[in-house]
């Protein structure tokens, strides 16, 4: 991932959870698309989930399910310091 944060904007409903692996965290946030949202950190998982750390709501998404091809959220511009 490039240095800084970087800003998404989600394509299809879905919602923040507190863990990092999907399932396991509670609710934290909803999200409808078209929301924007800044991804501050991202990781792969086991199940092939790519997630990303947001700032705002603070927790942790699903950006792309890699074994299905499901995106649920969209990289928009280039790393920036700047909300």
């Amino acid at each position: 991932m490039p240095e800084g944060p970087l800003h998404y904007k989600i394509t299809h409903e879905t919602y923040a959870s507190h863990a990092a692996q999907p399932c396991t965290g509670k609710k934290c946030g909803e999200l409808n698309p078209g929301d924007k949202v800044r991804v501050m950190g991202m990781l792969h998982t086991e199940d092939g989930k790519l997630r990303g750390r947001l700032e705002h709501p603070p927790g942790w998404i699903t950006l792309l399910d890699t074994t299905t091809g499901q995106r649920y959220a969209v990289r928009e511009g280039v790393p920036t310091d700047n909300p």
